[in-house]
């Protein structure tokens, strides 16, 4: 079997009694390191917690030697890839899947909380939010993230802004809201967004203001420029003023 595991995002506590179960009948398991991190991240612990030695896996292990180190495995043993959030909330981990299936591989999905259900306590609601972008850390002559926000103001709707994340060897490298909000400002914003650090724990730092004067110090970060407001999402945005 092939297991894909959301993990949650707080920390190795988050993940599922079903996920945690299914991690420990795995001879091999897999962490995805490349597009999030657990807000309070700790391979000891996780591996304490889990029983299982956890091996770190960057995009070119998923996505260029998922079949050799994980697929192939899975013919024969149980293999576990674990996701921070909700296994599906990324394409490349559909194609896993679709891998699997063309192998003839058993595979199942375990849900968790992602980034997309996460960002309700803002007070933002949820049936309000427009196409998810994502901002690199190069991007100097990347306008599409740009273009697609606008479309989402031309309609009223919020926007959330993931931000780049990378690791090497093992650390995690994350882009901070601050400069999620120079690339805005660099293309040419105006206006307040709300900036958060550390969704999916139990205490995240989010602040509402102009995009000019907002930092946070918790990680991983993120950014919502919000669409038309109800009086009650401006009245819950007021709290983080």
């Amino acid at each position: 079997m092939f297991y894909l595991i959301g993990i949650g995002m707080g920390d190795e506590k988050d993940i599922s009694i079903r996920g945690l179960e299914a991690v420990k009948s795995c001879s091999k398991v897999f962490l995805e390191c490349y597009t999030s991190k657990l807000v309070n991240f700790d391979i000891k612990k996780m591996e304490e917690l889990y029983g299982k030695k956890v091996i770190l896996a960057d995009r070119d292990v998923v996505e260029k030697k998922c079949e050799k180190e994980m697929l192939e495995v899975a013919k024969n043993e149980n293999v576990a890839l674990l996701i921070v959030g909700s296994p599906l909330g990324a394409t490349t981990h559909q194609d896993i899947l679709q891998r699997a299936d063309e192998l003839k591989i058993k595979t199942e999905v375990i849900d968790n909380a992602g980034i997309l259900g996460a960002v309700g306590v803002t007070g933002l609601s949820l049936y309000k939010f427009g196409r998810v972008i994502t901002i690199p850390r190069e991007n100097d002559n990347v306008k599409s993230p740009y273009e697609m926000l606008s479309k989402n103001k031309e309609m009223g709707l919020h926007t959330l802004i993931l931000l780049d994340v990378g690791s090497v060897e093992g650390e995690f490298e994350l882009m901070t809201a601050k400069e999620g909000c120079d690339y805005l400002i660099k293309n040419g914003f105006e206006g307040e967004v709300v900036v958060c650090g550390g969704l999916g724990s139990n205490d995240p730092e989010i602040k509402f203001g102009n995009v000019n004067s907002l930092d946070v110090k918790k990680l991983p970060q993120c950014l919502i420029v919000p669409g038309d407001l109800h009086f009650m999402e401006e009245d819950a945005l007021k709290s983080f003023k």
